[in-house]
């Protein structure tokens, strides 16, 4: 069987329909366990350098896999197959690919992305609804946000979606305690993140968030218990130039607690953006309440990424560009107070002003940042900053030295991402396309 192809494993999967249901699944994972070691070693690769890879890196910011029961699967891999742990694997090699990676001579979406993507497909089509295909989705849908894949990602989004209403339900009819701790609330919280990031930049008649419908609200999880108050109390770790500490491993939970957070309130900007759009006025009522929380937020995590820059930079990313986006949306949907324009402009310099400090001390401390740990939020919050830049300039403010100083921080933290992510690249171009045009308007 070849999963070169998602027909191919189709008519694999078909191949094994006559025997009965046990039979079958266990004829499939044999061959797909096989087929997925292969692809492993094609690669250079092998089980054990792809977990620890994964959890020194993904793990750090999106802990959304249990690294015990992940190690129990992977220790029996071919003596127990899982065609769901084979392909949550392949995910999980997938996504750890980047750009420039020493010993990787392919390029950076590698046939093991269709080849990834296609397990996805067949196991969904085929009826798998356990909670490893559902990460498996979810990772490949970072993997597509990382590439600039968006419309890819919002399909394997679409089905993660639908997998995680199935398992919601399931979770609760057993009447388990707490959902939002578990290993399956982490990955609805997950799913949620990429979902509210991923309608970031586009019209507000675009946006649509696939992990937000009405049987989704009716499934809301509250969100997961911040542990960080007894985790890791006390420990001193090493600091870079700029004085932040590089990582903190012992609060994973806390700080995606928080980014879990930020995505909750950046849903709720999203929709005040499109409910405004639609009405043509802005919702005073709505957005005071969001800003407040996001500001709290903000401060919140700038104190707290002193004692762990990794574990909270997806976090500020995601409250800084919900705060963007919120403010872009009061400059431009008319509002019945007219002080709202400026006000608007001055909320979002303090973000942008945010963004650069940050970026100030990333670009102090990257050769001591693990390139492979960079959360992908950080990329497009880092762009956002640095095109609103220069669209809020004033007259000849572009030509400044003080506007330059800050636009070059911000393109440098951007280059730094993008050694990480390939969608960096054209969001690179495209502030340089804004730039000249900006230059050429002012002259």
């Amino acid at each position: 069987m070849s999963i070169k192809s998602s027909s191919g494993l189709l008519s694999a999967f078909s191949d094994h329909l006559s025997a009965s249901q046990g039979t079958w699944k266990s004829s499939a994972a044999e061959d797909i366990t096989t087929q997925v070691g292969s692809i492993i070693r094609e690669n250079g690769l092998d089980i054990e350098s792809i977990r620890q890879d994964y959890f020194h890196n993904i793990h750090v910011w999106f802990p959304i896999l249990a690294g015990d029961r992940i190690q129990r699967g992977l220790e029996n891999f071919t003596a127990q197959p899982c065609s769901e742990l084979a392909g949550l694997l392949l995910s999980m090699a997938l996504v750890t690919r980047y750009p420039g990676k020493p010993g990787d001579n392919t390029p950076v979406q590698a046939p093991m992305y269709f080849e990834a993507k296609a397990l996805y497909s067949a196991l969904v089509s085929s009826g798998y609804s356990q909670l490893e295909v559902m990460q498996m989705g979810i990772l490949i849908s970072l993997y597509e946000q990382g590439q600039g894949m968006t419309e890819n990602a919002k399909l394997t989004m679409s089905t993660c979606a639908r997998l995680a209403i199935k398992l919601n339900i399931q979770q609760r009819k057993l009447q388990i305690a707490n959902i939002q701790d578990s290993e399956f609330g982490r990955s609805w919280w997950g799913l949620v993140i990429l979902d509210r990031f991923m309608n970031l930049g586009v019209p507000p008649e675009e946006v649509h968030l696939v992990a937000d419908s009405l049987i989704l609200r009716n499934l809301h999880l509250e969100l997961p218990n911040d542990d960080e108050e007894y985790q890791g109390a006390g420990i001193q770790f090493p600091c870079t130039p700029s004085g932040m500490a590089i990582r903190q491993p012992t609060t994973l939970l806390g700080p995606f607690c928080r980014t879990a957070q930020a995505a909750d309130l950046l849903g709720r900007v999203l929709e005040l953006v499109v409910r405004s759009t639609i009405a043509g006025r802005f919702d005073h009522a709505v957005w005071m309440p969001l800003d407040k929380k996001l500001h709290e937020l903000a401060l919140s995590l700038l104190q707290q990424a002193i004692n762990g820059w990794e574990e909270c930079c997806a976090s500020i990313a995601v409250c800084l560009s919900a705060l963007l986006t919120l403010h872009l949306a009061r400059k431009q949907i008319p509002s019945a107070d007219e002080t709202d324009h400026e006000t608007a402009m001055l909320a979002m310099k303090s973000a942008i002003r945010m963004v650069v400090e940050i970026s100030r001390k990333f670009l102090m401390d990257i050769e001591y940042i693990e390139l492979p740990s960079l959360p992908l939020p950080a990329t497009f919050t880092t762009y956002q900053a640095a095109l609103l830049h220069i669209h809020l300039a004033r007259g000849n403010e572009i030509h400044s030295p003080e506007w330059i100083d800050d636009f070059t921080l911000l393109k440098g933290a951007l280059g730094g991402f993008t050694r990480r992510w390939d969608v960096g690249t054209p969001y690179l171009e495209s502030l340089d396309r804004a730039f000249m045009q900006a230059t050429q308007q002012v002259v």
